[in-house]
C-alpha cells in the first residue's frame, strides 16, 4: 500500500485470521514515534537491528494487550534516527514486525504532563477519519451523513490553534471579543471592491463575524439554527456550507438604523426571550462654571438715573435718522456733540451739581430746536409750516439766551394752534392766559395778532379740547433745578452771562435756564407732536430706508464679489510664477494678501454701520436675569457718511471691471478716537452702557471706586453711597477687550458656555427661554469686533494701494507714509545728554 499523509487512513489492516492482525507503519506519518515500539507477547517476536524493526504477527490471544495500545514511550531518538527507522520499516515486509500504541492501564505517569499535547493529537485524528484520500474514496453513505454536513460549517484555522481555541480564532464584530471559530458565524455576502492602482472590481467576502452570545443576546438568534441555512441566495459565496447575511441581521433589530439620538419606544409587554437591560441610567453631568477673570465696571453720569440717559439716547437716535429731512438741518458739529450724553467735561458756571447734569452745549441745544422745526415746516398743514418758518428765522436771530429760545418755542406754539382754532370754526373761548416771555418775536406776534388762542401748555382751557384736531401743538415745560444750583449760580455767575431774568410760566411762576438739559422734555414733546402730525415726508422716508437697506446689502455682496475675483487673478500669476521669483515676489504677495483681507472687513463694517442709517427705531440690546439693560449707541454721523462713501467707491470700482484709478482717493476721512479719549468716557458712541447692579467683587471690579477701606483719589463719591453694592448705576465698556470679556461673563454666568457648538436642532424647547440672552451675547461681540476695526487708523483701504517696500527707517505704507508700527531705535544716554 502506498503511504499517506494522513495518519488514520494509512493504516490499513489485513485480516488473515481470526486471531491475528498485522499493522504497518507509514513513513510519513506525523504521530510521535515514540509512542510506538515492538510488541512481544507469547505469539509474536520483535528484533531490533542496527535501528531496523523486524515486524511479527500480534496474537490476540493476550489477556493483558490489546491491539494498538500505546506503550512505554521509548527513548528519545535524533531526527536521522527516526527517519532511518521509518525508511526501514517500509521497506520491510509487512507481517516483519508490528506497533500498538499505549492504554491507560500501561501508560507511564511521568507522560501525564503531555495531556494537552495528546489531546491535540486524538482531536486532528479523529476529525480527519472520515476525509477522502486518493487511495481510499468516501463512500455514498459516508457523503450523506449528518456528520459530514455539520463539520464542513465550522471553519479551522490551524495557525491560530491554540488549547483555549482549538479551532483557531477570530474576533467577533459585536463584541470585539476574541471567540473561537466553531462558536462564530461569517457573512457569505459578496461585495464588489477595487482593488490595487488599476481599479480592477473583484468580489470579496464580507468580513463581518458574530459570536454565538451575541446572537443569542442582541439578537435572539441561534448560530446552529443560522448554520443550517442551506437555500442558495445571489451574491453570495457557494462553498462556505452555509448562507448568512449580517445585515440583515442588524436591520432585524428595532431602532437599530436610528440616529443615536433618537430614544428606542420601550415595548408594551416585556419579552420573556428577549434579554434583560441590566444597565443603569447614567448620572447627568454636573455643570462645570467657567472661571473668568472679574470684569471691569466703570461707573459714569453718576446722577443721571436710568429715565434721564435713555431720554438723550432718543433723542440723539432720532435726530441722526431724519435730520436729513429738515429744511434747516442740523450742522454736523453739532449732530458729533450729540455724542456726549453727560457733557464734554467742561464746567458750567462752576457749579459742580451743574456739571453733573450737563448735556451739550447752548449752541447745539438751539440748532436742535431750528432742526426740528425744520421738519415741522416739511407738515402737510400751511399754518404750521408758515408760524415753523418764522421761528426759525427768530431763532437764528435770538442768540445763546436760553430763556429767549423758549420764548419763541411758547410763541410758535400759540401761533399754530390759534391758526387751527380760527380755521375749524370753533366757538372762541376765554381771552388766553398766554406764557409772558421775557423776549417776543415780532414775526410770530403778527402772525398770531388776528385770533389768539387759549394755551394748552399747562392751562385748563374750556370747551372741548378736540377742536384742536390732532395737529394741536402741546410743549412740555422746561425741567426747573433744585434751589441749591440756583443759589450757587446766583452769586454772581448768572450776572456774567446775562441771565438775570427769568421766563413766566402760565401758571404765574418763573423758571431760570441755565443748562441746555432743561430743554430735554421739551425736545421730546416736540419729536412726539412730529410723529403725532403724520408728515408724508417721514412717512415716505421710512417706506423709502426699507428698499435703500436692501440696495445697500445688495452693492456690498457685489463688492465682495469682485474683490474676490481680484484677489483670485493675482494668486493664480503667482501660482504660475517659478520659485525663485516667488522668492524675490514674496513681500508684494504679503502686501496684497493682506490688502484682500482689510477690503473685506471694511466692507462686512462699513455695511453694518450704514445699516443704522436705515433704523426703524432705538431700543436696548437686552436684559440679563438680574434685571441689567444693555444699549448699544450707534455710530456717529461722519463714520455713516464715510461708511456709504466707502461702499458706492468701491461698487463704481466693481462697475468699470475693477479697474481704479491710482489717484483715487476717499474724501471723508474720520478719526478714530484713541484709546486715551475713549478713557475719559465722553464719546457714547464707542461704549457699551449697562443700567443696573453691578456684580459681586469676585467677578466684577470698578477702577473709579475705592473699595472698602480704600483712600483712592481718583475715584468718584456718588452721594456717599460708593459702598451701596445693590444701588442701581450706570457702567460703561469702551475697549474692544472689555466689551468680549463681558459677553463672556453674560454667557457663563447664564450656562451658555456649555452649549457652544451645539446645533439649533439638537437643542430643546427647554433652552428657547435663553434666546434673549444669546442674542445679547452675540450682539456684544459683534460690537467688539466693530469697535476693534473702527479704532484702526486706516480701517479704509482701496485695491489701488501701491506696494511700497520696507525701508531703513521703518515700514512704510502703501501711499508712502512712514507706517505708525514702524519701530525707531532709542538714543543713547550719553548721547542724549551731549547734544
Amino acid at each position: 500500500m502506498s503511504p499517506t499523509a494522513t495518519p488514520t487512513s494509512a493504516i490499513s489492516r489485513h485480516s488473515t485470521a481470526s486471531s491475528t492482525v498485522y499493522v504497518q507503519v507509514p513513513t510519513s506519518s506525523s504521530l510521535d514515534l515514540e509512542r510506538y515500539r515492538p510488541l512481544v507477547t507469547a505469539g509474536a517476536s520483535a528484533t531490533r537491528t542496527n535501528n531496523k524493526v523486524t515486524s511479527t504477527h500480534v496474537s490476540l490471544s493476550s489477556s493483558k494487550l490489546k491491539e494498538n495500545t500505546p506503550l512505554q514511550p521509548l527513548q528519545r531518538l535524533s531526527s536521522k534516527k527516526s527517519q532511518t527507522m521509518l525508511s526501514s520499516a517500509s521497506s520491510a515486509p509487512q507481517s516483519a514486525s508490528m506497533k500498538r500504541k499505549f492504554t491507560d492501564r500501561d501508560r507511564d505517569p511521568s507522560a501525564d504532563s503531555d495531556s494537552s499535547a495528546s489531546k491535540r493529537i486524538r482531536s486532528l485524528s479523529s476529525a480527519s477519519a472520515s476525509a477522502p484520500t486518493a487511495s481510499a474514496p468516501l463512500k455514498p453513505s459516508q457523503l450523506n451523513s449528518s456528520a459530514r454536513t455539520v463539520d464542513e460549517t465550522i471553519e479551522v484555522d490551524p495557525s491560530k490553534a491554540c488549547p483555549e481555541f482549538p479551532n483557531g480564532w477570530t474576533y467577533c464584530h459585536q463584541c470585539c471579543k476574541k471567540r473561537d471559530l466553531g462558536d462564530t458565524i461569517h457573512c457569505t455576502t459578496l461585495e464588489q471592491r477595487e482593488v490595487g492602482k488599476t481599479k480592477v472590481v473583484k468580489s470579496k467576502r464580507c468580513v463581518n463575524k458574530f459570536c454565538r452570545p451575541c446572537l443569542k443576546n442582541r439578537y435572539n438568534l441561534d448560530l446552529d439554527a443560522l448554520k443550517t441555512n442551506k437555500k442558495r441566495e445571489p451574491g453570495h459565496l457557494d462553498n462556505a456550507g452555509y448562507y448568512f447575511n449580517a445585515m440583515a441581521v442588524r436591520k432585524s433589530l428595532p431602532n437599530e438604523s436610528a440616529s443615536s439620538k433618537k430614544a428606542k419606544a420601550k415595548p408594551t409587554k416585556p419579552d420573556a426571550t428577549a434579554p434583560v437591560d441590566k444597565k443603569k441610567a447614567r448620572p447627568k453631568a454636573q455643570r462645570k462654571i467657567k472661571t473668568l477673570a472679574p470684569v471691569k465696571w466703570t461707573r459714569v453720569a453718576t446722577a443721571l438715573d436710568q429715565s434721564e440717559l435713555e431720554e438723550r439716547l432718543y433723542i440723539r437716535e432720532f435726530l441722526l435718522r431724519f435730520n436729513h429731512l429738515s429744511e434747516a438741518a442740523i450742522p454736523k458739529a453739532h449732530l458729533d456733540e450729540l455724542d456726549q450724553l453727560n457733557g464734554n467735561g467742561k464746567s458750567i458756571h462752576g457749579v459742580e451739581e451743574l456739571d453733573e447734569i450737563a448735556w451739550v452745549g447752548d449752541n447745539c441745544v438751539k440748532a436742535i430746536f431750528i432742526g426740528l422745526l425744520g421738519l415741522f415746516a416739511r407738515a402737510d398743514d400751511v399754518t404750521t409750516v408758515r408760524a415753523s418758518h418764522a421761528a426759525v428765522r427768530a431763532l437764528r436771530q435770538a442768540g445763546l439766551h436760553l430763556s429767549k429760545v423758549w420764548g419763541i418755542l411758547v410763541e410758535w406754539q400759540n401761533a399754530v394752534n390759534a391758526a387751527l382754532t380760527s380755521t375749524s370754526n370753533a366757538p372762541s373761548g376765554p381771552p388766553s392766559t398766554a406764557h409772558e416771555s421775557a423776549s417776543t418775536s415780532s414775526s410770530l406776534t403778527n402772525l398770531s395778532s388776528n385770533s389768539r388762542s387759549p394755551s394748552v401748555n399747562g392751562v385748563e382751557v374750556e370747551g372741548d379740547m378736540e377742536l384742536f384736531g390732532p395737529s394741536a401743538i402741546s410743549l412740555s415745560e422746561p425741567q426747573t433745578l433744585p434751589l441749591t444750583i440756583l443759589a450757587a449760580v446766583d452769586q454772581g455767575r448768572r450776572a456774567t452771562r446775562g441771565m438775570t431774568s427769568a421766563t413766566t410760566m402760565a401758571d404765574g411762576s418763573s423758571i431760570s435756564i441755565l443748562s441746555a438739559s432743561q430743554f430735554i422734555p421739551v425736545i421730546l414733546s416736540m419729536i412726539d407732536q412730529l410723529l403725532q402730525q403724520d408728515i408724508s415726508a417721514i412717512r415716505e422716508d421710512l417706506d423709502e430706508g426699507l428698499k435703500t437697506s436692501k440696495e445697500l446689502v445688495r452693492k456690498v455682496r457685489e463688492c465682495v464679489r469682485g474683490e474676490g475675483e481680484r484677489w483670485e487673478v493675482i494668486r493664480k500669476e503667482r501660482e504660475s510664477m517659478k520659485d525663485k521669483e516667488k522668492a524675490k515676489d514674496k513681500h508684494r504677495f504679503q502686501f496684497a494678501r493682506k490688502l484682500h483681507r482689510d477690503i473685506l472687513s471694511a466692507l462686512d463694517h462699513s455695511g453694518t454701520i450704514a445699516q443704522s442709517e436705515f433704523a426703524l427705531r432705538f431700543v436696548p440690546s437686552g436684559t440679563d436675569p438680574d434685571g441689567r439693560v444693555y444699549y448699544i449707541p450707534s455710530p456717529g454721523f461722519a463714520e455713516r457718511e464715510a461708511a456709504v462713501e466707502y461702499i458706492d467707491t468701491m461698487h463704481t470700482i466693481r462697475e468699470q471691471g475693477g479697474k481704479v484709478n491710482s489717484k483715487l482717493r476717499l474724501k471723508k476721512r474720520v478719526r478714530p478716537a484713541k484709546a486715551e479719549e475713549r478713557d475719559e468716557f465722553i464719546d457714547f458712541s464707542w461704549m457699551v452702557l449697562v443700567w443696573g447692579q453691578m456684580p459681586d467683587e469676585k467677578e466684577a471690579f470698578c477702577p473709579n471706586v475705592p473699595r472698602q477701606g480704600g483712600d483712592d483719589e481718583d475715584a468718584m463719591s456718588v452721594d456717599g453711597d460708593e459702598d451701596d453694592p445693590e444701588k442701581e448705576r450706570w457702567y460703561a465698556f469702551a475697549h474692544p477687550e472689555d466689551i468680549k470679556h463681558l459677553a463672556e461673563w453674560v454667557a457663563a454666568d447664564n450656562g451658555l458656555d456649555e452649549e457652544e457648538g451645539s446645533s439649533d436642532k439638537a437643542a430643546s424647547a427647554d433652552n428657547d427661554q435663553d434666546a434673549p440672552i444669546k442674542r445679547l451675547v452675540s450682539e456684544l461681540k459683534q460690537f467688539a469686533e466693530l469697535l476693534e476695526w473702527r479704532s484702526l487708523d486706516d480701517r479704509y483701504r482701496l485695491p489701488n494701494e501701491a506696494f511700497v517696500p520696507t525701508t531703513t527707517n521703518g515700514t512704510a505704507s502703501a501711499n508712502g507714509v512712514k507706517s505708525s508700527s514702524a519701530k525707531t531705535k532709542a538714543i543713547p544716554p550719553e548721547r542724549f545728554y551731549a547734544q
